[in-house]
């Protein structure tokens, strides 16, 4: 249940990322814990180093589809999603 509600969280929150395109259904029933981004403007590897130089934030890589995957079984706060869109946002 928890997983479940942050991720509604993360989505909604990604909703305020300007150029930022979920991969992942917002459904729950056809979702999980992982939700796959990319930013429009900026590549999958610009996005990360971003993420994890700038602000000390990990994601997963998706090669597949050249995004990015944000678990809600590491980002388990809502403060942490709120950090990591205000460091999408700040892209």
């Amino acid at each position: 249940g928890r997983i479940k509600e942050l991720s509604i969280y993360l989505k909604d929150g990604l909703k305020t990322v300007p150029g930022c395109f979920v991969h992942t259904p917002e459904d729950w029933d056809k979702s999980s814990g992982n939700t796959a981004i990319t930013m429009e403007e900026h590549s999958r590897d610009k996005v990360y180093e971003h993420l994890s130089k700038n602000w000390n934030i990990l994601t997963r890589n998706v090669p597949e589809i050249n995004a990015l995957r944000i678990s809600t079984n590491y980002f388990n706060t809502y403060s942490e999603i709120d950090r990591l869109i205000e460091a999408l946002k700040a892209l």
